[in-house]
């Protein structure tokens, strides 16, 4: 009996031992891990792989098939980047790296879903490379995913013509908007004109016409009233082309009418200025040609003070002051004409400075 009991210990064990490999030459089993995957899980929420035209501000859900390891997810092991490469040194310190926040895993530990510290960039690829993350069972998990943000950036509009909040404007004038971008719906719907608010009286306009440079224009279709504030409004309802059709932010701009006396009514040699607005009036060059009445030009200076002037007075050229007395309208600067040009003294003819004061600055009356 003691004979069989030596006989079977050995049998038996390997018997049992057969499991993992037993008896000469059979060797040990050598056991391979299941690989674990990873993918961008878009049914809960997330971002596809490959996705285009994805919000600024997305949520990822990633998705393991087998239970993770909770200090293996962070930030160092998703790396969200606008490079594809990713190395040890872009990990902690690259420019390229969006950090991710707030990271919620299931009950299992099997799915992960987290957001990001900042917006995104308009119009950019994005890589979301996972590197370094391990199962509970200590399976290392790689994988990298991209998908591309769309253009969220909506449009705005400036004004040309008039300036916003100009003096003195034309009551026959030509507005201009200029937009950011291309856009659609820009109609007399979505620019209007009114009187006296943004909600006022709306004053016909003719039709709005576009022009180079994301330019529309169009003109009110009968002469504004003269020294009233009137509203351009440009409405929410104008988009851009992309495929979000971002809309344009109600903008309003504004300008105050002159006088019902304007150059318009006695020609376009006739500028009428004011101390509001003077520019025109300003940086005036002299004309030498004798011969050419055409060029010749008239300015009148309303009732005030007009500083920084610099006025040169030649041929068929009139400076006239409309106060009652010289002394309501005073230039401040440079005022005067020169009297030879290539050696002729004869520039200083058909030209006159009438019913105005002067103030000269240093030396500059001539």
């Amino acid at each position: 009996m003691d004979q069989l009991k030596v006989i079977l210990i050995p049998i038996l064990a390997c018997w049992i031992f057969t499991l993992t490999g037993c008896g000469s030459g059979g060797g040990s089993a050598t056991h391979t891990p299941t690989a674990v995957g990873v993918t961008m899980n878009s049914e809960n929420g997330g971002v596809s792989d490959g996705a285009t035209n994805v919000s600024l501000t997305p949520g990822f859900v990633l998705s393991f098939n087998a239970p993770m390891n909770l200090g293996t997810i962070n930030t160092n092991t998703i790396i969200l980047s606008t490079s594809q490469t990713v190395t040890n040194g872009l990990k902690s310190n690259s420019n390229a790296n969006i950090t991710i926040t707030n990271v919620i895993p299931n009950q299992d530990n099997t799915i992960f879903s987290f957001s990001l510290s900042a917006p995104l960039s308009n119009n950019t690829k994005y890589f979301m490379t996972v590197r370094d993350a391990v199962t509970t069972t200590g399976i290392s998990v790689t994988g990298q995913f991209n998908f591309t943000t769309g253009d969220f950036i909506a449009p705005t509009v400036s004004i040309i013509t008039p300036s916003n909040n100009e003096i003195g404007v034309s009551l026959s004038p030509s507005i201009q908007l200029q937009f950011s971008k291309v856009v659609q719906n820009v109609n007399a719907d979505t620019v209007t004109l009114h009187k006296g608010g943004e909600s006022g009286t709306t004053v016909a306009s003719e039709q709005v016409m576009a022009g180079d440079n994301n330019t529309f224009t169009f003109s009110p279709s009968s002469p504004l009233e003269s020294q009233t504030l009137y509203f351009v409004v440009v409405e929410s309802g104008i988009t851009d082309t992309e495929i979000n059709k971002n809309p344009l932010r109600r903008t309003i701009f504004y300008f105050t009418t002159g006088d019902s006396i304007t150059g318009d009514l006695f020609g376009k040699n006739v500028t009428i200025c004011s101390p509001n607005n003077y520019t025109q009036c300003n940086n005036i060059q002299q004309n030498h040609n004798e011969f050419d009445a055409n060029t010749g030009q008239v300015y009148l200076f309303k009732h005030g003070t007009y500083s920084n002037l610099k006025i040169n007075v030649g041929y068929y050229t009139q400076i006239l002051g409309l106060g009652e007395q010289p002394s309501d309208v005073e230039l401040q600067g440079t005022v005067g004409s020169t009297n030879e040009v290539n050696g002729k003294a004869t520039t200083n003819f058909w030209r006159g400075i009438e019913n105005l004061q002067l103030m000269v600055v240093g030396r500059n009356l001539y």
